[in-house]
């Protein structure tokens, strides 16, 4: 709202601003002399084009050329309202509108360039609601706007084909609003941008489906409205290859709170899988790359809460956060790699995915976090399918990992943390491959994997150091799992694989237990046919008492049930060497399948 201009102004109506424009353009020397002269005798009027058709004018100027570059209106209010600039370019090139307000609303530009270029807009309020832009590049490359209010919303451009170029705009202290836009399919770029300490809103902008630039954008303190915009972008070319990116790299965000929850970031909102060969356009859209590299992101909180990104690369590489909270709860990833790489964090950060897919890993590489890190399953699938790497980073708060099952094994190497480690209810794939001989399986082939028995070490030591014990086990079975037949010679990988086999490293209670009883039929039936006594004289219910009492001899009753049964069971002929031998390695076999079930025990209850 223009302030300290008096309400009474005259005003330059529609008819009679024409009129000036149209002598102006005729005059041999093309020049805004003319109208500038006007201005200059009358500064304190308003300017109305309201409702002109420059479509029909065109016809009575030089080149058909609509222009008001180098104009300068007075200090009242300027109104282009529901405006039709016609078929060709519009030129508003270092134009300066005065001080007072400036309303383009509903006004229509039909084909050509429109250029706002170094145009200079008052401390008025700025309006650009509803307009509708046709084929050509917008461009208000170097624009300066005021304090007022700076709007932009309700644009109605979603089929045009065209760039819209915010390029090193200062857009003033009031608060810029392009919310519910549609941006068309062409590029839209505001990098190098500055903005003021108003609040600043994109909330449900359609960008199109070109590439969008905040590159080097200077954001201020008030707060940053992403909430519901559409960034379904990557213009693709001819061969297939996209040449789009949404990027805020070097972007620099204020003390406000930056939203982006339930936008689409780089994604068309459609399903894709991998690794199909995707043709149509609407669907290649999905592998446009999302980057804040470098980005310093302020002290405001941050929001990607029910965001959804695409199936290309999201990068926060050297970025920098403040101290508000950021939180990526129920966002959606694509399949393309996730990296945040030497990021500072200041702030409490929740990472919580609904979905998190693809070949392509999840890094958070040599990152420091300084308060509270949340790494959770989302609601939707507790499985993720990335690779996922810690490596270098250090965690000064508490640090909470939980409800999730990896597909490969975690990498901790190298990191740090000043505070408890929570591992509770997470599993993982050490990708171990097994041969089966019968019911017995054993890991016959190499690790193709080098690091894994570095990361399943040093996720075991973090596990034993923050209390986590029935992990710490089990990774250390993997971590032997993975070192045989690589650090280890033939023989002792043969008695390290059968003692995976009958008791997995002293987790399992059931598999020696098992195999005890399967050594104990066993034995029954080869006692069965050592005798010669007729077997319905006896029947194997004897003989399995035999085998049993042989299997547990420090029982008292067993001492005396073998030896009575040596005398029912068997003929003096019978007590052979190899009935006493058979009889001493059943007893070894069961004393080394008793000992594995006492030490499943010990380690299932911590003893």
């Amino acid at each position: 709202m223009t302030e300290n201009f008096p309400d009474t102004a005259e005003t330059l109506d529609s008819e009679k601003a024409k009129s000036l424009w149209l002598k102006t353009l005729n005059r041999a020397d093309y020049e805004p002399h003319h109208w500038n002269e006007w201005v200059k005798e009358n500064p304190l009027y308003n300017v109305t084009f309201a409702n002109v058709d420059f479509g029909a004018l065109r016809e009575k100027v030089p080149d058909r050329k609509v222009t008001f570059s180098g104009f300068k209106f007075p200090m009242g209010r300027v109104s282009f309202v529901d405006t039709n600039f016609g078929h060709g370019p519009v030129n508003f090139n270092r134009t300066n509108f005065g001080a007072g307000d400036v309303n383009f609303f509903g006004a229509k530009f039909e084909q050509g360039d429109v250029l706002f270029e170094e145009a200079e807009f008052g401390d008025g309020d700025v309006q650009f609601t509803a307009v509708t832009f046709g084929e050509g590049v917008v461009s208000f490359f170097g624009a300066k706007f005021g304090n007022g209010e700076t709007k932009f919303n309700g644009l109605k451009d979603e089929k045009r084909n065209g760039d819209f170029i915010f390029e090193k705009v200062n857009f003033g202290g009031g608060k810029v609003d392009f919310s519910m836009s549609k941006l068309g399919k062409g590029v839209v770029s505001f990098s190098g941008a500055e903005f003021g300490n108003g609040p600043i809103s994109f909330e449900g902008t359609n960008f199109g489906m070109g590439a969008v630039s905040f590159l080097k954008t200077q954001f201020g303190d008030g707060n940053v409205n992403f909430h519901a915009a559409e960034f379904r972008n990557g213009r693709i070319e001819e061969d297939g290859k996209e040449n789009g990116h949404v990027l805020f790299d070097d972007a620099v965000f204020g003390k406000g709170n930056l939203r982006f929850d339930r936008a689409l970031i780089g994604s068309s909102g459609q399903p894709l899988k991998w690794p199909d060969k995707i043709k149509s356009g609407s669907e290649k859209l999905d592998y446009v790359n999302v980057l804040f590299r470098r980005t310093s992101f302020g002290e405001g909180d941050i929001s990607f809460e029910n965001a959804r990104f695409g199936n290309g690369k999201v990068l926060f590489e050297y970025a920098k956060i403040g101290v508000g909270n950021v939180s990526f709860e129920r966002t959606s990833f694509g399949l393309g790699k996730i990296e945040f790489f030497n990021t500072r964090v200041a702030a409490d950060f929740i990472f919580m995915p609904s979905k998190l897919t693809g070949p392509h890993p999840l890094h958070f590489r040599y990152c420091r976090f300084l308060e509270s890190f949340q790494l959770i399953r989302g609601h939707e699938d507790n499985e993720w399918k990335k690779p996922i790497s810690f490596e270098g980073s250090s965690f000064n708060g508490a640090t909470d990992i939980r409800n999730i099952h990896f597909i490969d094994i975690p990498d901790f190497l190298s990191t740090s943390f000043a505070h408890h480690l929570s591992l509770d209810d997470i599993s993982y794939d050490p990708k171990i491959r097994y041969k089966s001989f019968g019911p017995v399986r054993i890991k016959m082939e190499k690790c193709r994997e080098p690091k894994n028995a570095c990361k399943l070490q040093r996720l075991k030591d973090l596990s034993e150091k923050n209390g986590n014990h029935s992990l710490a086990l089990r990774l250390h079975a993997d971590d032997l799992r993975t070192r045989r037949w690589n650090q280890t010679t033939m023989f002792p990988s043969i008695i390290d694989a059968l003692y995976d086999e009958f008791c997995e490293y002293g987790l399992s209670i059931w598999r020696p237990s098992r195999y005890l009883i399967y050594s104990t039929l066993l034995f029954t039936l080869i006692y069965v046919h050592l005798t010669s006594k007729p077997f319905n004289e006896i029947g194997y219910a004897d003989y399995l008492l035999f085998s049993i009492s042989n299997s547990i001899p420090f029982l008292a009753i067993s001492r005396n049930v073998r030896d009575l049964s040596l005398k029912n069971l068997f003929e003096v002929g019978d007590l052979s060497t190899v009935l006493y031998a058979l009889l001493s390695a059943q007893g070894l076999i069961a004393a080394i399948f008793l000992f594995l079930i006492g030490l499943g025990l010990r380690n299932h209850f911590r003893i």
